[in-house]
């Protein structure tokens, strides 16, 4: 009887401490998530975001989608096109996709590389102390000191074909010091305490300490700098893009969207475009003629007409030229590169030969296609 009394006690005492343990990281998260409705709303409403931009492109063909259509700009929302094309004919969802992708991406990427330099050069600094923190803490300053967008913008501009790779290389070269600044003061707390003081007694590293001991109690500050980091990241990099000095204009990206902000009509008149790069209709020299739009094929009814082209391995250029029925060539080519308008032997960026393919059908054939041997003649003939 007493036995069974002693273990009746012991499970009771099993169930109490299973019941009053406390429950896991993740599971506070979760709890506080299904508590709060407002805050599950926008956690679900970030995940599909996240989902359709990841996942997104993988249906889009990006050489299309980027491809100029001179004969489809400005066309209002359709079953083709859910939220219309832009100035340069390109589908404006799509590039949406996309330019939200590199976006996020890049904010991701800086945030990453800055919270690791800036981790580990904040445990270096605050563990060992003395002339090793004065140093480094001395090269932050120096760097923080620093006109940082201005020092952005003229790397941006040196740097010749530079990619969204180099983009986010020069933003991180920058923007790790303020991490290594935060993780260097709570480190200096960290070494003083016992635990590292018992860990230098038992002979561990100093690498262990650093990265087995101190980093894992920093764990709470790193999770709230990178998202703090994150947001502001992608911010740097809209702005900058929007300015014209972040991503090359060949990349679409959620400041080159934004910038069609700079354009009333659109505002006014063309509420679903979000111009992403070249605007076409202004601004021509005062020699320029409009090229023929809006007929679908060119046939001797017209002498010497102006014709649009698309610039083959060049999505963001096109190009325009007068057509010559009698001989079947293309002469006084020019090209729209950065919303200017440039003559042929003025393109150093254009590799010859050049290939150029129409964007209307020509007697009757579709993308004819003509070669420029030399910038200087300025002569294409027929593929």
């Amino acid at each position: 009887m007493e036995q069974n009394n002693v273990n009746t006690v012991e499970e009771t005492v099993v169930e109490e401490s299973t019941v009053s343990t406390p429950p896991a990281g993740f599971q506070v998260i979760v709890r506080e998530f299904l508590k709060d409705k407002i805050a599950l709303a926008a956690l679900i409403l970030l995940v599909l975001i996240f989902l359709v931009i990841f996942i997104g492109p993988f249906f889009i063909n990006e050489d299309t989608a980027l491809k100029v259509n001179i004969l489809g700009r400005y066309k209002a929302p359709t079953n083709a096109h859910l939220l219309g094309t832009d100035e340069s004919g390109r589908d404006v969802l799509a590039l949406l996709i996309i330019g939200a992708r590199n976006s996020v991406l890049i904010g991701f990427s800086v945030t990453i590389l800055t919270c690791i330099i800036g981790i580990i050069v904040g445990l270096i600094s605050g563990y060992y102390g003395k002339w090793v923190d004065t140093t480094l803490m001395r090269v932050v300053d120096f760097i923080m000191i620093l006109p940082t967008l201005m020092i952005i913008i003229v790397f941006v501009t040196v740097i010749p074909n530079y990619t969204m790779f180099h983009f986010v290389f020069i933003m991180t070269a920058f923007y790790w010091v303020g991490s290594a600044r935060l993780f260097r003061t709570r480190t200096l707390q960290e070494a003083s305490l016992d635990y590292v003081n018992a860990s230098k007694t038992l002979g561990s590293s100093d690498i262990r300490i650093m990265f087995r001991e101190i980093l894992p109690n920093l764990s709470s500050l790193i999770i709230v700098n990178l998202i703090l980091r994150l947001a502001g990241n992608i911010g740097i990099e809209t702005g900058l893009t929007y300015l014209g000095f972040g991503l090359p204009f060949t990349t679409p990206s959620l400041g080159t969207l934004i910038s069609a902000a700079k354009n009333a009509d659109i505002i006014e008149n063309k509420l679903w475009v979000w111009v992403w790069e070249a605007n076409l209709e202004e601004e021509y020299p005062e020699d320029y003629q409009v090229p023929v739009l809006g007929i679908d094929n060119l046939e001797n009814d017209f002498a010497e007409p102006i014709i649009t082209f698309y610039v083959k391995g060049h999505n963001d250029l096109i190009a325009s030229a007068s057509y010559d029925f009698s001989k079947d060539c293309l002469y006084a080519i020019s090209i729209c590169f950065k919303n200017e308008w440039f003559l042929l032997n003025n393109c150093p960026f254009l590799e010859e030969p050049i290939e150029l393919s129409a964007a209307m059908k020509i007697k009757n054939q579709e993308n004819r296609s003509f070669i420029c041997q030399s910038k200087l003649e300025d002569i294409a003939y027929p593929k």
